[in-house]
């Protein structure tokens, strides 16, 4: 992980001259009403897209020059980034400077799909309907309302 942060800026740059367009850089984007956010490596054209670069280990790397596939948590990854921030598409780069200059990237576009960003926003609403339910059990066992009832089956 630590090589892949430290490596980000190089696929940054190489991304920029492989395509022309210039990276933004951005911290924690919030979503407008939902405890949920996302921080994207990069933006392009006031968010119209997604930048999402990865610098793996060279055997990682080499999985995805012969598949061409982007592994499942990354995919779920750019779905949530397109969700919070509205972009229209993300490229999905992975970088390895190991590999001869043909083989050293791997960029796959991705555009927005509607439908798939619908079903998704149900899942974290639901799942975050399911966080505040929790919550709300923790706050009434922290307030006594169930410690009460817990310590009279122990103590006898």
């Amino acid at each position: 992980m630590e090589q892949g942060i430290a490596r980000e800026a190089d696929a940054s740059a190489l991304y920029e001259a492989l395509t022309g367009q210039i990276v933004q850089t951005t911290g924690f984007v919030a979503h407008d009403t939902l405890l949920a956010g996302c921080s994207p490596d990069g933006y392009l054209n006031d968010w119209e897209g997604l930048v999402e670069a990865k610098c793996p280990l060279p055997a990682t790397h080499l999985e995805y020059l012969k598949t061409g596939r982007i592994p499942g948590d990354y995919q779920t990854q750019i779905l949530h980034q397109l969700w919070i921030t509205g972009a229209q598409w993300c490229d999905w780069l992975s970088y390895g400077p190991e590999f001869p200059d043909a083989l050293q990237v791997k960029l796959v576009h991705i555009q927005r799909d509607e439908a798939a960003i619908v079903a998704y926003e149900v899942l974290v609403k639901t799942f975050l309907e399911e966080c505040d339910r929790e919550l709300e059990q923790i706050g009434d066992l922290m307030t006594g309302s169930h410690h009460a009832s817990a310590l009279a089956h122990v103590i006898p």
